[in-house]
């Protein structure tokens, strides 16, 4: 199975980002860009690929208890880009990194090495 782990948007953020959408919808032609639906809209905080449902459910029974003890945290975006940079597929979206969020991150990782699978990058 393809296997990736995001966050979704509160609401302030979500808030942001629909105004955002809305400005760039006036600006870009409609027949280049494929516009996700609103409640598609995430961050991606590690991709994996294809992965064996065992390994995911591994990863998941390892991440449980570590994610409930996560602190809340707030994202604030910094910066508006393409992504990739040449022939672009997203737009990619820059943030700030609290620490929160790199400890979520850190945590990720952590179980994914746990069970024999690369980092994310």
């Amino acid at each position: 199975m393809r296997c990736f782990f995001a966050i979704y948007p509160d609401i302030r953020l979500l808030v942001q980002l629909r105004d955002l959408r809305h400005q760039l919808r006036k600006q870009l032609p409609d027949d280049e860009i494929r516009w996700i639906q609103e409640d598609a809209l995430h961050l991606t905080l590690a991709f994996c690929a294809e992965i064996e449902d065992e390994q995911a459910e591994r990863v998941w029974n390892i991440l449980q208890p570590r994610l409930a003890r996560q602190s809340p945290f707030d994202i604030r975006l910094t910066e508006i880009g393409p992504f990739p940079a040449r022939r672009p597929l997203v737009v990619a979206l820059g943030l700030e990194r609290p620490p929160a969020l790199q400890t979520l991150d850190l945590t990720i990782q952590a179980a994914l090495e746990e069970v024999g699978l690369p980092r994310s990058t």
